[in-house]
C-alpha cells in the first residue's frame, strides 16, 4: 500500500495533464493561426483600411469624371487648362512667363 501512496495521485497527474493541454489550446486559439482572436481584430482592422481607401478612390473617380465632362463641354475650360497646365498657346501669340524672385526677408533685394 505504501507503494500506491507516493507522489502525486494518478488523478491528480491527468487534471493537471488536462488542464496544460487546455491552456496550450487556448493560447493557440487566442494568438496563433488563421482562426486566431488576434488574426480576427487584425483582419477587421484591414478591411476598414481597405473600405477608406475605396472611398478615397471613388471619390478621385468621381473628381476625374467631372474633369473628363467639363473639359468635353467647356471649351473655355479647356483652353485655361491647355494655356496654364502644358503652356500651349495661339497662331501668332506669344507668351511671356514672369518668374517671380524669392523673398528672403531682404526687402532691398540684396
Amino acid at each position: 500500500m505504501s507503494r500506491l501512496k507516493r507522489g502525486v495521485p494518478l488523478s491528480k497527474k491527468i487534471k493537471y495533464t488536462l488542464l496544460l493541454l487546455v491552456a496550450v489550446l487556448l493560447f493557440k486559439l487566442s494568438f496563433i493561426g488563421r482562426g486566431s482572436f488576434l488574426s480576427v481584430y487584425r483582419n477587421s482592422v484591414r478591411a476598414e483600411q481597405n473600405k477608406e481607401q475605396y472611398e478615397e478612390i471613388l471619390t478621385q473617380i468621381d473628381e476625374t469624371n467631372e474633369e473628363i465632362n467639363r473639359l468635353i463641354h467647356d471649351d473655355d475650360y479647356l483652353i485655361k487648362v491647355a494655356r496654364e497646365e502644358y503652356g500651349m498657346q495661339k497662331k501668332n501669340e506669344r507668351v511671356i512667363k514672369l518668374i517671380e524672385a524669392e523673398d528672403n526677408n531682404n526687402p532691398t533685394g540684396e
